[in-house]
């Protein structure tokens, strides 16, 4: 069981009443997992929020048949608000970087702390909106390296045919073959 003391050094719980400390305690799955640990894939349902006391944790997408870290999550962090605030399945894939020690929080438990502490939803939120402004970027720019790699191979096609057609036409002629003129 995950200590008061170690609840109350978190960030995200700093500012809960004891009496809150201690329901949360109570309502709250204590994990360790070891390192390479799948937590959730991407595009499974799944209902829970995870907070980070010890370890990392990576998101990574699928990206054109490859797995790719998108974000890297440390202690005392979280993960796992995003398909929980919107509904969704998941977006990404959380794997354990390292050994880690997590606490799990069901889907109500995150949503009662949401509606009753104001310093837990400030935090959530905040962090949710820059994590998707961050998310949409790192696509937008894996699109833009995609658009410019087929761009620059073009170019380089056409100037491969140009140089064949070039190439057939002055190639030297056979003695004795004639030319109009």
């Amino acid at each position: 069981m995950v200590s008061l003391q170690d609840l109350r050094e978190t960030p995200l719980f700093a500012d809960l009443s004891e009496q809150r400390l201690r329901w949360l305690q109570a309502n709250i799955e204590d994990m360790h997992v070891g390192a390479g640990a799948v937590l959730r894939s991407e595009g499974e349902t799944f209902r829970g929020f995870f907070v980070i006391l010890d370890g990392e944790i990576v998101a990574s997408r699928l990206i054109d048949g490859q797995q790719m870290p998108v974000h890297r999550y440390a202690a005392p962090g979280f993960c796992g608000a995003v398909p929980l605030l919107a509904g969704t399945p998941s977006l990404t894939t959380l794997n354990a970087e390292t050994d880690s020690h997590l606490v799990r929080l069901s889907e109500p438990v995150f949503r009662e702390l949401l509606a009753c502490c104001d310093s837990f939803s400030k935090i959530i939120f905040r962090a949710t909106a820059e994590r998707l402004t961050n998310l949409e970027a790192l696509l937008r720019t894996r699109e833009k390296m995609a658009a410019l790699g087929k761009l620059a191979a073009r170019p380089c096609t056409r100037v491969e045919q140009s140089c064949r057609s070039v190439g057939a036409h002055d190639r030297p002629r056979k003695r004795g073959s004639r030319t109009s003129g």
